[in-house]
C-alpha cells in the first residue's frame, strides 16, 4: 500500500503495533556484554576495523555474518559521525566514552534487526494477502508467527539470524512469485537471495532447495536458471573470499564441541535419549502454545483434508526440527 493511500484500518493498526513491537526491549541484557553472544562480532569487529582504517574484519574477528557485518559497519559509522559533535570532535573522548559505555554501540545491531524484522513482516503479509483474502485470517497468522516466544527472542537480538532469515525468505518469496509468473527477474532474485543467505551464514544451505524446484518447474528456462546460478555463485564466492578463513573455522567448530564464543569445549549434559526428548518436548510447549492449539483446532474441525496434510506436516516438521536444535537456540 502506498503511503498517500494509507488508512488507519484495524488491519493496518495491527501491522503498526507489530512493527513498533520490534523496537521494544532493545536494551535487554545490556550492559551485561557477556550474554549478547554473536552481537560482539558486529560491534567489536567493526570498531577494530575502523581503528585499523579498513573495511574488512581482521582474521578471526567476525566468524560469520559478513553481510550483517557490512550493514553494521555502515550504521555504526553513521552513528559515530553523529556522536562526534557531542564530544567536540575529539576522537579520544569519543573512544573513552565507548569504552566506558559499550552498550550504546550495541544498540546499533539490534536497531538493524528491528528494521529487518519489519521487512519480514512486509514480505509475509504480501504472501498472505495473495493466499487469504480474509483480513482476519491474515492478522491471526501474522500474530501467531510474530508473537510466539521463539520469534520474539530471535528478532529482538542483533545476531546473524535475523538478516539470514530475511534473505532466505526473500528467496522463497521470489520462488513463490515465479511459480505464478515465470519472469526472469523473479527466478534470478530467488537464486540470488538464496546464495546471499548462505553467504551470510553457511548453515542456511537449505535455501538452495529453490534451485531444483526452479529447475524442474521451469523446464523451458533451464539454461537461464543455470546462467543465473553461475552469476550468483560468482558473487557468493567473492563474498565468501572476504571472510573465508573465519567461515572455514566456524564450520569446523560447529562439527566439534568447541564454542568460539566461550573459548572452551562444551561439556555434554549426558541426558538419555528419552530425557532429552522430554526436555525438548517441554520447550516446544513453552515456545509454541498458540501454534499447537491452532493445529488441534484444525484437526478437531476437520478442515479440508489437503489443508490438514499440508499445514499439519509443515508444523510437525517445524516442531521436530526445533526439538533437535532448541538446546543450541536457547543456550
Amino acid at each position: 500500500m502506498q503511503i498517500k493511500n494509507f488508512k488507519f484500518t484495524p488491519e493496518n493498526i495491527i501491522y503498526i503495533l507489530l512493527a513498533v513491537s520490534f523496537f521494544i526491549g532493545l536494551r535487554h541484557a545490556l550492559p551485561m556484554l557477556t550474554v549478547v553472544g554473536d552481537e560482539m562480532y558486529f560491534v567489536g569487529g567493526v570498531l577494530r576495523a575502523m581503528e585499523n582504517h579498513t573495511i574488512l574484519p581482521a582474521m578471526g574477528d567476525v566468524p560469520y555474518g559478513i553481510l550483517t557485518y557490512f550493514a553494521n559497519y555502515f550504521l555504526i559509522g553513521i552513528f559515530l559521525i553523529i556522536l562526534c559533535p557531542v564530544y567536540g570532535f575529539s576522537l579520544a573522548s569519543l573512544k573513552l566514552s565507548l569504552v566506558m559505555q559499550p552498550e550504546i554501540v550495541y544498540l546499533i545491531p539490534r536497531i538493524l534487526s528491528a528494521f529487518v524484522s519489519i521487512g519480514l513482516l512486509f514480505i509475509f503479509n504480501k504472501i498472505l494477502k495473495k493466499e487469504f483474502p480474509d483480513s482476519r485470517i491474515r492478522i491471526f497468522l501474522l500474530l501467531l508467527l510474530f508473537t510466539n516466544m521463539l520469534t520474539t527472542l530471535i528478532l529482538h537480538t542483533g545476531k546473524v539470524w535475523v538478516a539470514s532469515v530475511f534473505l532466505a525468505l526473500l528467496s522463497f518469496y521470489y520462488l513463490y512469485r515465479s511459480l505464478d509468473a515465470p519472469k526472469n527477474k523473479y527466478i534470478f532474485l530467488s537464486i540470488f537471495f538464496a546464495f546471499l543467505a548462505v553467504a551470510n551464514l553457511p548453515f542456511f544451505g537449505f535455501a538452495f532447495i529453490n534451485l531444483p524446484i526452479l529447475f524442474f518447474y521451469h523446464k523451458k528456462l533451464r539454461k537461464r536458471i543455470i546462467y543465473y546460478t553461475f552469476i550468483s555463485l560468482v558473487i557468493f564466492t567473492i563474498i565468501l573470499a572476504l571472510n573465508f578463513s573465519s567461515t572455514k573455522t566456524l564450520i569446523i567448530n560447529q562439527l566439534t564441541n568447541y564454542n568460539p564464543i566461550l573459548g572452551e569445549t562444551i561439556i555434554s549434559d549426558n541426558l538419555s535419549v528419552p530425557a532429552s526428548f522430554w526436555l525438548n518436548f517441554k520447550k516446544i510447549l513453552a515456545f509454541f502454545p498458540l501454534l499447537l492449539i491452532t493445529l488441534l483446532i484444525i484437526i478437531k474441525n476437520k478442515i479440508k483434508k489437503q489443508a490438514i496434510i499440508y499445514h499439519g506436516w509443515f508444523i510437525f516438521f517445524s516442531l521436530l526440527y526445533f526439538s533437535f536444535h532448541s538446546r543450541h537456540l536457547v543456550n
